[in-house]
Parts: C-alpha cells; structure tokens; sequence
C-alpha cells in the first residue's frame, strides 16, 4: 500500500538552518519513486515554501499558510484553494499595529507585499523564484490575505498579542520565535488550520486515511497531527507538542529525524 505523508518544514524535514540535508533529499526521492506521495504542509507562504518543493522535485499538492492555501505547482489543471481572511480585517489589523510594526509581509502568487522590508525576512520569500516584492502599506492593499507575517520590539508583544485577542474573533496568531530583541508573529484565521487543509485533500482525493503520516513540531501542527492515520512528533517538538501522540521520532531535525522514523517504517 502507498503513504501519503504529510510533512512540516522549519523544525521538522529542515535543519535549524531551514536547509534540506542531502539525506533528506535522497530518501524523499527514494520513497517517491516507489510511489509513496510526500505533500509539505507549512506555515510559511508559498513563495517561502516553493523553493523547497522544487529542490526535492515533487509532483504534489503542496499546503502553505497554515492550511489557507493548496495548489499543486507541477499541475496547472489544479483547482487552487485559498482561504483568505477578511480584507477589512486585515486592513484593521494593521491600522491598529503600524506604530510598533518593524516590518509585515503577505504574499499572493507571486506577489509579496511588504511594509517596511526587512532583510531578515528574506529567507520567507525567494526571488530567484521571480518573486515580486511591492512595498506598500499594508492597509493600501486590495488581494486579502491568507496569512501575515509581522515582527515587533519584544517590549510591544503583549499589546500587539492583545489588540488580536480583543478586535478579532476570526483571527488568531503563533509567536514563531524571538532573537535579538524582536517578536516574529504569523496571523492567519481560526479555521485555517493545517488539519482542515488535510481533510480536503483525503476527501478530494479519497485518501485512505489509515495510510497517512504527518510530522511536526509545534502547536500549529497539533490538529494535522490528530487528522492523519499516523501522527509523529519530532524529538524537537516544543510547547508540549510531544504530550499529543504516541508516536515520537527517534532523532531531531537537525539528525535527520523524519528520515530515521521513515526508514524503520519503510525498512528501506
């Protein structure tokens, strides 16, 4: 019987470096070719993610934004599904945040609009894809998103945590990391959640759900996790991630761990 196996990229198939190991690479090539499916199913945007899909050569759907958008790229015929939040909710959004916003970003196709560029944000969006960045305020955009990236002075994160919990009931954020002083938020709605996106393609496609894995390694990855015949938290998991299934890697990220727990289930 063939897998479809869902992975998560940064923290889960990629190092802490947000690289693809050569092992990594070969083994996905290995388990694709004897026709096991390998879909990504990311927070990042997809132009954040595409890179990524090509460097392995995949052929798949592919999930982004935190399950708001699947397309296939190796497939024109395929029926785009984008689930974007309201566009006054993001205007609103970042009337309320400009003043303590270091820099916000969203990306449409190829398309990345940004408020205030920040080069630390760069590895989110690739332009040797042909990625076109347009600056511009956020509010002055007219495409809605399907999720928003925003970074903040750590000094500002309960505010900014807090004009989200108290203005808008159909949004809610992740907090992906602070270094030097500065909060990386992602934005994105309630309901677009990796799991639901997941449940679309075992319908679309009539997946045999008892023939799904899926790895991840944060509390975004939860629901995906729960959805899938077989949910495997990597040994980096955080936020007590590894408290929801049973099933753990052996190895973390930056070991090849996905890789590991793939080859004693395979035994190839």
């Amino acid at each position: 019987m063939k897998y479809t196996i869902f992975v998560d990229l940064d923290g889960s198939l990629l190092n802490r470096k947000g690289q693809v190991s050569p092992k990594t690479k070969e083994y996905i090539n290995k388990i694709t070719a004897l026709g096991h499916q390998v879909i990504i199913t990311t927070g990042r945007p997809f132009i954040g993610a595409i890179d990524i899909y090509n460097t392995l050569e995949l052929k798949t759907p592919i999930i982004t934004d935190n399950g708001a958008f699947i397309s296939n790229p190796s497939n024109k015929d395929f029926p785009k599904i984008r689930m974007p939040m309201l566009l006054e909710d993001s205007h609103k959004l970042f009337k309320l945040v400009k003043d303590i916003t270091i820099s916000a970003l969203y990306n449409i196709d190829k398309y990345v609009y940004v408020y205030k560029l920040d080069e630390r944000l760069r590895w989110l969006f690739h332009e040797s894809q042909g990625a076109m960045v347009v600056e511009v305020p956020l509010d002055e955009v007219n495409e809605p998103p399907t999720g928003i990236i925003y970074t903040v002075l750590e000094e500002h994160q309960a505010f900014f945590e807090t004009i989200i919990n108290n203005h808008f009931p159909n949004i809610t954020y992740r907090l992906w990391g602070t270094k030097d002083g500065i909060c990386l938020f992602e934005v994105y709605v309630k309901e677009n959640t990796k799991g639901n996106a997941i449940e679309k393609l075992i319908q679309l496609f009539k997946i045999n759900r008892d023939y799904t894995i899926a790895f991840g390694d944060d509390l975004n990855d939860f629901d995906m996790l729960k959805t899938v015949g077989h949910g495997v938290a990597m040994l980096n998991s955080r936020n007590g991630l590894e408290m929801s299934t049973k099933y753990q890697t052996y190895l973390t990220n930056d070991e090849d761990g996905l890789v590991d727990y793939l080859e004693k289930v395979f035994n190839l």
